[in-house]
């Protein structure tokens, strides 16, 4: 089995279990990961931290993120770009979040992200993609996304705004963008992850925004993905593009870092 290959059926499993997790997993899990971030020594030294905001099923964020700039942390957070680059811009509270906007309406249905755009936890079909994120396959070339890569039924429903728009509602920063290199200038980097391995290697959604945001984050900072436990795996298949991680934490075991 090709790598991709291997690469996507392992995501299509992973998603299966996150959707079989119901509200109260989700946000226990996400308590513990908050616990545990918050009590690190680099956290509590950053002056600077690149997070995201968690959408469907994925860890619960917010009130890490909340509880991070209410101690006088920077906050970065993504914005997609039409190209699948990441670019950031400050956290500010809650209310300076809102619903990704909209680049057109295609065949994944109104208010959803097009060809050559998409979120980067579901790219539109026919994105070029690097590897790393959900929609997309993990070569570069354009394909229509796989069973099990787009979001689940599940979490398209907890994810849309209220208003009945239709549009899944992942949440970015409305606050001015500040390039795809402002990260460069974070002391911490939280990941989003479908698995982490014991060498650090990521499973992302396959549209590879990630790799490029990590790409550019020097070799002495803390990069840290958020998994569920049965999300740290034995192995995870590796491509040459993809990028490790220097640290993983999940609920029961907290920080695992990697050598």
């Amino acid at each position: 089995m090709q790598v991709a290959d291997s690469k996507s059926d392992l995501r299509r499993r992973l998603l299966s279990a996150r959707a079989s997790m119901d509200a109260r997993e989700r946000a226990a899990a996400g308590r513990a990961l908050r616990d545990t971030l918050l009590g690190l020594p680099e956290l509590e030294m950053a002056a600077s931290v690149a997070a995201y905001v968690s959408f469907g099923a994925e860890p619960e964020t917010r009130s890490l993120l909340f509880a991070l700039w209410k101690r006088g942390t920077y906050v970065l957070l993504p914005r997609l770009l039409p190209d699948g680059d990441l670019d950031w811009a400050s956290y500010e509270g809650p209310d300076s979040l809102a619903p990704a906007p909209r680049f057109g309406s295609g065949p994944a249905g109104p208010g959803l992200r097009t060809p050559g755009a998409g979120t980067p936890e579901s790219p539109g079909a026919g994105t070029q993609a690097e590897p790393g994120f959900p929609g997309a396959s993990d070569t570069e070339t354009h394909i229509t996304p796989g069973p099990g890569l787009q979001p689940t039924p599940q979490e398209a429903s907890e994810a849309r705004p209220p208003g009945g728009s239709g549009a899944i509602g992942m949440l970015e920063p409305t606050e001015p963008p500040r390039g795809p290199d402002a990260i460069r200038a974070a002391d911490v980097v939280l990941v989003p992850a479908l698995a982490v391995d014991g060498t650090g290697l990521r499973l992302g959604r396959g549209g590879g925004s990630y790799d490029r945001a990590l790409a550019r984050v020097g070799s002495g900072i803390l990069t840290v993905g958020l998994v569920y436990d049965h999300e740290l795996v034995d192995t995870v298949p590796a491509e040459p593009h993809d990028q490790r991680l220097r640290a993983v934490v999940t609920p029961s075991r907290g920080l695992v870092r990697f050598a």
